[in-house]
Protein backbone atom coordinates (compact mmCIF):
# COMPACT_ATOMS: atom_id res chain seq x y z
CA UNK A 1 0.00 0.00 0.00
CA UNK A 2 1.54 3.22 -0.74
CA UNK A 3 0.08 6.91 0.31
CA UNK A 4 0.67 9.84 -1.16
CA UNK A 5 0.81 12.81 1.53
CA UNK A 6 0.00 16.33 0.72
CA UNK A 7 1.67 17.55 3.59
CA UNK A 8 4.97 17.29 5.63
CA UNK A 9 6.66 14.77 7.34
CA UNK A 10 6.30 14.57 10.99
CA UNK A 11 8.25 13.11 13.43
CA UNK A 12 8.54 8.73 13.10
CA UNK A 13 4.92 9.36 10.90
CA UNK A 14 3.42 6.71 13.58
CA UNK A 15 -0.02 8.25 12.49
CA UNK A 16 0.47 7.63 8.73
CA UNK A 17 2.07 4.28 9.57
CA UNK A 18 -1.15 3.13 11.12
CA UNK A 19 -3.45 4.69 8.37
CA UNK A 20 -1.45 2.30 5.77
CA UNK A 21 -1.17 -0.53 7.98
CA UNK A 22 -5.30 -0.13 8.34
CA UNK A 23 -5.72 0.11 4.89
CA UNK A 24 -3.86 -3.14 4.28
CA UNK A 25 -5.79 -5.13 6.85
CA UNK A 26 -9.14 -4.32 5.33
CA UNK A 27 -7.43 -5.19 2.01
CA UNK A 28 -6.34 -8.26 3.43
CA UNK A 29 -9.73 -8.92 4.55
CA UNK A 30 -11.82 -8.11 1.53
CA UNK A 31 -9.61 -9.92 -1.05
CA UNK A 32 -7.78 -11.82 1.02
CA UNK A 33 -4.46 -11.31 -0.33
CA UNK A 34 -1.05 -10.88 2.32
CA UNK A 35 0.06 -6.93 2.40
CA UNK A 36 3.61 -6.86 4.36
CA UNK A 37 4.82 -3.39 2.82
CA UNK A 38 3.64 0.00 2.96
CA UNK A 39 4.94 3.71 1.71
CA UNK A 40 4.85 6.93 2.63
CA UNK A 41 5.89 9.40 -0.32
CA UNK A 42 5.66 12.96 0.86
CA UNK A 43 6.32 14.73 -2.05
CA UNK A 44 5.94 18.78 -1.21
CA UNK A 45 8.57 20.74 0.85
CA UNK A 46 8.32 24.03 2.27
CA UNK A 47 10.97 26.78 2.22
CA UNK A 48 10.61 30.39 3.10
CA UNK A 49 7.09 29.84 4.01
CA UNK A 50 6.31 28.63 0.14
CA UNK A 51 5.25 25.33 -0.49
CA UNK A 52 7.06 23.39 -3.54
CA UNK A 53 7.52 20.18 -5.43
CA UNK A 54 10.52 18.53 -4.10
CA UNK A 55 13.66 17.55 -6.43
CA UNK A 56 13.40 14.11 -4.30
CA UNK A 57 10.42 13.22 -2.39
CA UNK A 58 10.84 12.08 1.28
CA UNK A 59 10.12 8.31 0.57
CA UNK A 60 9.65 5.85 3.87
CA UNK A 61 9.13 1.96 2.98
CA UNK A 62 8.40 -0.32 6.08
CA UNK A 63 7.25 -3.42 6.98
CA UNK A 64 3.68 -3.80 7.99
CA UNK A 65 4.46 -6.73 10.50
CA UNK A 66 2.51 -8.24 13.60
CA UNK A 67 3.94 -5.37 15.87
CA UNK A 68 1.96 -2.55 13.93
CA UNK A 69 -0.97 -4.23 13.42
CA UNK A 70 -1.32 -5.10 16.87
CA UNK A 71 -0.64 -1.64 17.71
CA UNK A 72 -3.10 -0.36 15.63
CA UNK A 73 -6.05 -2.71 16.86
CA UNK A 74 -4.96 -1.54 20.29
CA UNK A 75 -6.12 1.96 18.97
CA UNK A 76 -9.20 0.94 17.49
CA UNK A 77 -9.92 -0.61 20.42
CA UNK A 78 -9.00 2.02 23.26
CA UNK A 79 -11.36 4.27 20.43
CA UNK A 80 -14.07 1.78 20.68
CA UNK A 81 -13.85 2.43 24.22
CA UNK A 82 -14.10 5.29 24.03
CA UNK A 83 -17.18 5.92 21.77
CA UNK A 84 -19.06 3.09 23.84
CA UNK A 85 -19.27 5.94 26.53
CA UNK A 86 -20.45 8.20 24.01
CA UNK A 87 -16.72 9.92 24.13
CA UNK A 88 -14.75 11.25 21.50
CA UNK A 89 -11.22 9.92 21.32
CA UNK A 90 -8.52 12.91 21.86
CA UNK A 91 -7.27 14.77 18.95
CA UNK A 92 -3.83 12.57 17.68
CA UNK A 93 -1.97 15.58 17.03
CA UNK A 94 -2.23 18.99 15.72
CA UNK A 95 -2.26 18.32 12.21
CA UNK A 96 -4.79 16.10 12.01
CA UNK A 97 -7.31 16.81 8.83
CA UNK A 98 -10.64 15.96 10.88
CA UNK A 99 -9.73 17.77 14.16
CA UNK A 100 -12.51 20.19 13.42
CA UNK A 101 -15.24 18.07 12.13
CA UNK A 102 -14.47 15.40 15.86
CA UNK A 103 -13.91 18.51 18.45
CA UNK A 104 -16.62 20.75 16.87
CA UNK A 105 -19.41 21.19 19.71
CA UNK A 106 -17.38 18.90 22.40
CA UNK A 107 -15.74 21.40 24.69
CA UNK A 108 -12.81 20.67 26.84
Amino acid sequence: ICDLKTGYPIGDNLDAKYQITLYSMMMESEYKVDVNWGAIIFPFERIGGVKRIREEPYKHIFSIDDTIRQGVIKELNEINDLLAKDELPPMCNKYCSSKDICRKGVSG
